[in-house]
């Protein structure tokens, strides 16, 4: 680094346990939460939107709401693709689903 300088600035402490930030094309960092819950974040202001709350969501260990995605063309096909640990019948899985974004919340088909 040349004579830059870094500065560092808290934009929430609303969230438990963030596990993974994305950048979304609507210019909002879409966050996730290991115990299920999926949220957009205004990097200007820090506000959270609370998009969704999964309670199917089982978070044992480093388990619980492992991964989320946008379709790569979000703008026109505004789908969410999340992964997540869940008890099937006694049994600790994982499964993969598709959400849509209907502009103020995660929807499933």
């Amino acid at each position: 680094m040349t004579d830059s300088e870094l500065t560092t600035q808290v934009l929430t402490q609303q969230l438990s346990f963030p596990w993974e930030i994305l950048w979304g094309p609507d210019n909002m960092l879409w966050v996730t939460e290991r115990g299920g819950k999926i949220s957009r974040v205004n990097p200007g202001n820090g506000q959270v939107s609370l998009l969704l709350d999964i309670a199917d969501v089982k978070s044992v260990g480093e388990g619980g709401l492992l991964g989320m995605v946008l379709h790569p063309d979000f703008t026109n096909t505004p789908q969410v693709f999340v992964a997540y640990n869940y008890d099937k019948n006694g049994t600790y899985t994982e499964k993969i689903v598709r959400y849509t974004y209907n502009g103020g919340s995660l929807i499933s088909r």
